[in-house]
């Protein structure tokens, strides 16, 4: 079974394929049936009610950062839908760069192992996208870019260069523009 935490409208939806033509949404189990139509088109019945839609994948924005292939639009009856799609490989890249949301919008990155900060690249009212170098850490005598997972507005550098830290230990503070 592949599980995947989809995002819509700022909600978050857990995703579990299970038996054939079923999927569990959140512990709901839903009978979904796709057909595939070529070049993005689809048909799709969720419980008995049929929809036409079609799909594509990708950033509007040209210059996006690598992570923007995780977002999906999904367009049915007129209506356009962003997602974002993470699965068990994004949600580990997640963990190992640190980032942690909270309920105030605010993006907490952490320290994904204990260290030292080689070098620190942000500065309190820098404006960041998603994939952007936050600062270098030396684990193991390997120097590791830390970056942000998600765009923002820098609130609070929380170390400088020559600091020690311990894995979990706060970074950089970052809040949803």
């Amino acid at each position: 079974m592949r599980t995947l935490l989809v995002t819509a409208k700022n909600r978050k939806y857990e995703i579990t394929r299970s038996e054939a033509g079923t999927i569990v949404v959140d512990g709901r189990t839903v009978r979904v049936d796709l057909v595939e139509l070529g070049g993005g088109h689809f048909s799709i019945r969720v419980d008995g009610r049929h929809y036409a839609g079609f799909v594509r994948s990708g950033s509007n924005d040209a210059a996006a950062a690598p992570e923007s292939d995780r977002h999906t639009f999904v367009t049915i009856s007129d209506r356009e839908y962003e997602l974002i799609v993470d699965d068990e490989t994004s949600l580990l890249k997640k963990s190992l760069q640190g980032a942690r949301e909270s309920a105030t919008g605010t993006i907490v990155v952490k320290a994904p192992m204990p260290g030292l900060v080689v070098k620190v690249d942000v500065s309190i009212g820098n404006h960041m996208k998603a994939g952007q170098p936050l600062l270098v850490l030396e684990a193991m005598k390997m120097e590791n870019e830390i970056r942000t997972t998600e765009g923002g507005l820098v609130q609070t550098v929380h170390v400088k260069a020559g600091t020690a830290v311990e894995k979990g230990e706060p970074l950089v503070t970052l809040s949803r523009e």
